[in-house]
Order: structure tokens, then C-alpha cells, then sequence
């Protein structure tokens, strides 16, 4: 077995003769199981390693059925791959070698694939004790058109204080000849209000157009996926008070953004079984995002950022996780930045208010969407958190009580950033403790005590205790 290709795919020789990867061999058929939904089409190319013709030995079946494995592990439709190769004792015709006088042994091969819930329909529901509640729709096809190709689509409601509206969302993958390649298109529609904007509606569009790459797990367990691409927004910022900021009114009515998005993720994570990945034991997992908006073709044309905004927009997330004394307490660290850098600024020192950064703050709501200004465009935060295991629950149970330490400063730019003698004014840091409870996508529920570190803005913080349970299901 290729180690490439991890717990996905199993490659097995039940004879004793798979040592001699020279002996001459015959395939005389492949038996092929939990395949049902999928089309000819799509079965005939990822056997297609194991249906050529001509002689081959024992090694080259097992690298053609490596190939095999491969395929149908990079579609993300199936759990396992298992191929199992195995004599043919009822194959009666006489088979010949072109390539010498030995008489070829007939083998079978047996493709076992175990697929994912290929299609769901999903609906959610968020409330939270401070900041209000969404309700959301999904609808989620790995198998579109029997060929493996990627459809979700997404409707929410958004009925939290500070934000309202209703968004709808699309995701289309296409598989290309190396299915661990694909062709991805993303859409976006929102029709909202955030009020900190002062403008009654702000409507945006947006379109994503590129290319996601996501490797099979290597022998170090570490699972990676990049996507480049090109983004295509408009906003309409409509009714702006009187009373609204200059920088919301400078970009009242339409404007249009044209960028390049790189994305890449990496990471490795061992997490409690009962969680379905959503509780972490051990590992880590981080992002980096990056955003380019003077692309030379698109300001050729003078059709990029007709409001001006020419800038290069950077990301980071990451966190790490230990676990000690046999799973029961698990000690969690993150941190994030990001910087936002005008690549004109003789031309034009603005960006746009929604491409700058917010950041979430337990105890704060949202750093940005304060009264102090509208967004940053640098951004340091940090978390650090430690798990324990309740006495009375099983040690496999995802219910957990935590003590945490979270920070964040918000900035207009990176030298405010840097500087400590801004701290005073930018650093915002809380100390939280309670329960939580997660399972996957399907279930979270937390309950929180918040004790906001820092004053200095009364009408900002949210202290005491904070409710927030998630709950979806799947038809």
C-alpha cells in the first residue's frame, strides 16, 4: 500500500505470489461496490489505470490500481477506497503472454468504495443571549450529475442586533482529470443594514472564479488545500444618514471591486471521535489569505475600484492544540493578523469600509463596529484557552468546561499597530469561563461568564453571562 494515500485507500494482494512483482498477470474483471449513484461515465474514468489491455506484471497492477484509489479518493465522495486483488480460480480460458512463454495468473480485482452522505438538505438555527439569532438553509450535492461535481447552496437570515439582512450563497466544483484539482466558481448576494454604517441598506454582489488544488494526506498526517482566483464585487451603500460618517459617505452608491484571492490552509488535527472534528485534542491548523486588488490588466481598462482603492490585503490565522493526563485537559493557543497596505496612496488614501478588518471579542461584540471608528486595517488577536473534563462525563464525551484569555487590537494602521504606547486606547482583552458542548456541524452550545479587562468604553461592553446554542439538522 502507497503510503500517499493514508487510512482513504486500501490496496490488498491476497495471494502469496504479490511478492513476485514480475510475474506475468491477466486482470479478468472488476467487481465494483457502493458505486450506484455514480454514472458510467465517471466509473469508466477512475478505472480506467486498470482497464488497459496490454500485459502487465503484479507490480504494474498495483501501481495501476494505486491509480485507481487515487482518483476516487481526490473527489471527496468517499470515506474508503479498498481494492482487493485476488485470483481468479473460475476463469477456464487460456491466456497468453506477449511479452514471454510464462502463462499469465488470472486475477480478479473487487473495488470497494464507501461513500459520504452524498446529498443533504440542512437547516440551522444561531441564537445568542446578547446578540440576537440567524436561521439558514443549505442544500449540499458531492454528486451532482453522477460525475462527482461539487453544488452548495445556502440562505440565511441574519436577525443579529447589529447586522440584519438576508444573504444567499453558491459553491460549484468541478473535478479536473486529476480530480485533486478542481474548478471552483463561488457567489455571493446580500441585502442588509448594519446599523454602525448608518445607511439603511447596503446591497452586494460578488463572484469567484479559480482554481482549488486540495493533496491527499502525506505520511505526516498534514492535509492541505490552496485556492488562487479572481473576485468580482459591487456594493451599493443606499440611503446614508446625514449624520453617517465621512467615510461611509465617500463610498455611497455603487462601486466595484476587481481582485485576485490566494488561499491556503494547512494543518493536522486529532480530535475527540464524538466530535465529528469539531473538539481538537492535538495538532494544528492555520490560514493564510491574501488579497491583491491592482491587478495591471483590470487598471489597463480603468474599470478596477472606480472609488479609487488600490490595495493589497493580508491574513493570518493559526492555533495550536496539546492534550495531557490521558486526554483530560487540553490546552488550546491562537492568534491572528492581518494588514491592509495602499499600494496609491498619492492617489487615494481610502478603503473601502467593507474590506477592512472586524474582529470578534467575547465581552466586546465586534472591534470595529464600535463607537470609536468604523473597521481597521491592521489587526493583532490571541486566545488561549484550557479544556477540562467534567467529573460525571465519559472521557469520549465532546462537553467540556473552559478558562480563557482573549485579546485583540484593532488599528488604523500597522505602526499604531506596533506601537505599545497605543494599547492604551486599541487593546481590548477578556477573561472567560464556562461549558461547551460540539459535534460537528450538527450541534454547539456554550455557556459563558465574560469578564471585559478593559473600560475605558463603557458603551461598549457586554459583560456577564452569554448563551449561544447552534443546532442543525439534516433531511
Amino acid at each position: 500500500m502507497s503510503d500517499s494515500f493514508d487510512k482513504h485507500s486500501i490496496i490488498e494482494l491476497s495471494d502469496a505470489q504479490s511478492n513476485k512483482s514480475s510475474q506475468e498477470v491477466n486482470l479478468t474483471s472488476i467487481h465494483v461496490t457502493g458505486a450506484d449513484q455514480f454514472s458510467d461515465k465517471f466509473l469508466q474514468k477512475g478505472l480506467a489505470p486498470l482497464l488497459r489491455t496490454s500485459d502487465s506484471t503484479i507490480g504494474d497492477l498495483i501501481t495501476d490500481a494505486q491509480k485507481s484509489a487515487s482518483f476516487f479518493s481526490g473527489t471527496d465522495c468517499f470515506q474508503n477506497v479498498d481494492i482487493l486483488i485476488d485470483k481468479d480460480l473460475d476463469y477456464k480460458q487460456p491466456t497468453h503472454s506477449m511479452l514471454s512463454t510464462e502463462v499469465p495468473m488470472n486475477l480478479k480485482a473487487f473495488v470497494n468504495l464507501v461513500p459520504y452522505r452524498l446529498k443533504s438538505v440542512q437547516f440551522g438555527s444561531v441564537h445568542d443571549s446578547i446578540y440576537g439569532h440567524l436561521l439558514s438553509l443549505t442544500y449540499t450535492n458531492r454528486n451532482t450529475s453522477g460525475i462527482a461535481n461539487y453544488t452548495h447552496l445556502a440562505a440565511t437570515v441574519n436577525k443579529l442586533d447589529a447586522e440584519k439582512g438576508q444573504t444567499i450563497t453558491g459553491t460549484f466544483k468541478i473535478p479536473m482529470a486529476n480530480p485533486i484539482n478542481k474548478i471552483v466558481a463561488n457567489f455571493s448576494a446580500r441585502n442588509g443594514t448594519v446599523s454602525r454604517f448608518q445607511s439603511k441598506n447596503q446591497v452586494i454582489g460578488s463572484a469567484q472564479f479559480g482554481f482549488e488544488r486540495h493533496p491527499l494526506s502525506n505520511p505526516s498526517g498534514i492535509d492541505c488545500s490552496f485556492f488562487g482566483g479572481l473576485n468580482f464585487a459591487k456594493r451599493s451603500i443606499l440611503n446614508v444618514a446625514d449624520s453617517a460618517s465621512d467615510e461611509v459617505k465617500t463610498y455611497a452608491g455603487d462601486s466595484i471591486k476587481q481582485s485576485l484571492i490566494l488561499n491556503l490552509n494547512f494543518g493536522r488535527l486529532d480530535c475527540i471521535p464524538a466530535s465529528e472534528g469539531a473538539f481538537p485534542l492535538e495538532g494544528f491548523r492555520s490560514n493564510l489569505r491574501a488579497e491583491y486588488t491592482d491587478l495591471p490588466f483590470m487598471s489597463a481598462q480603468g474599470s478596477n475600484n472606480d472609488k479609487g482603492d488600490h490595495f493589497e490585503k493580508l491574513e493570518f490565522n493559526g492555533a495550536v492544540f496539546k492534550s495531557f493526563l490521558q486526554d483530560n485537559i487540553t490546552f488550546g493557543c491562537g492568534i491572528g493578523c492581518g494588514n491592509i497596505r495602499n499600494l496609491r496612496p498619492s492617489v487615494s488614501d481610502t478603503v473601502h469600509f467593507m474590506d477592512k478588518f472586524y474582529v470578534s471579542m467575547p465581552g466586546y461584540g465586534t472591534l470595529g463596529l464600535n463607537h470609536s471608528f468604523i473597521g481597521g486595517r491592521s489587526y493583532l488577536s490571541y486566545n488561549f484557552v484550557l479544556y477540562t473534563r467534567l467529573l460525571f462525563a465519559s472521557k469520549k464525551s465532546p462537553l467540556r468546561t473552559y478558562f480563557s484569555l482573549s485579546g485583540a487590537k484593532l488599528c488604523q494602521n500597522l505602526d499604531d499597530l506596533i506601537n505599545p504606547e497605543t494599547n492604551i486606547n486599541y487593546l481590548k482583552s477578556t477573561a472567560s469561563t464556562g461549558i461547551t458542548y460540539k459535534v460537528g456541524d450538527y450541534a454547539h452550545c456554550n455557556i459563558g461568564y465574560h469578564w471585559p479587562l478593559d473600560v475605558t468604553d463603557v458603551g461598549d461592553i457586554h459583560p456577564g453571562i452569554e448563551l449561544n446554542v447552534s443546532l442543525y439538522g439534516d433531511f
